[in-house]
């Protein structure tokens, strides 16, 4: 397991986690609260330890092509333990500009597009339950409020979701913590 999914407080009664487990592989869905029968989640979580970064990329091509692009945000989540580094990938899909001329159906294809990567590495010869022991490449996790709720936000409260780095270190201390505890 790669680790525990937290829901903001401020957002508990506006979006509903899963976990499903596949094979050996863990899968954590959030779906925004369904108002036109909606069936698939807006933020897909797909983690993988075994699994290979290309086929994490795969799944989240899965999820974009499946869900008739009613999926928002792919986060790939792949545990390296020979590199002892957690990679983390967000991708959301985007329609290219427009561009001048009669427009085509091809002009309004989505394609995935990678927005954020940010690795986590663990330095070595540090303990391993201290979060400064982990340095963050690439800065804050951002997840953005109007992509999972499919609405703008409408208040103070409602804001995009920023994971930031020191609890991007706690969060990947649990995880190192887990794998070493199973491994024991």
């Amino acid at each position: 397991m790669l680790g525990k999914i937290m829901v903001p407080q401020d957002f508990s009664s506006n979006k509903v986690i899963q976990v499903v487990t596949v094979g050996k592989e863990i899968r954590a869905v959030a779906h925004a609260r369904s108002q036109n029968g909606r069936s698939w989640p807006t933020l897909v979580i797909e983690a993988g330890d075994s699994s290979s970064l290309e086929e994490l990329r795969r799944g989240m091509r899965w999820w974009f092509s499946t869900s008739n692009h009613e999926v928002k945000i792919v986060l790939l989540a792949k545990l390296d333990r020979a590199g002892r580094r957690i990679i983390l990938v967000k991708w959301v899909e985007t329609t290219p500009p427009p561009r001048p001329g009669p427009t085509t159906r091809a002009a309004s294809i989505r394609t995935p597009n990678c927005v954020q990567e940010i690795t986590i590495d663990w330095t070595k010869n540090t303990p391993i339950e201290i979060p400064t022991s982990y340095v963050v490449t690439r800065g804050d996790l951002r997840l953005e409020f109007s992509l999972i709720f499919l609405r703008p936000p409408e208040n103070p409260r409602e804001h995009d979701i920023l994971i930031t780095a020191p609890r991007l270190q706690v969060w990947a201390s649990t995880v190192w913590e887990t794998v070493v505890e199973l491994q024991a």
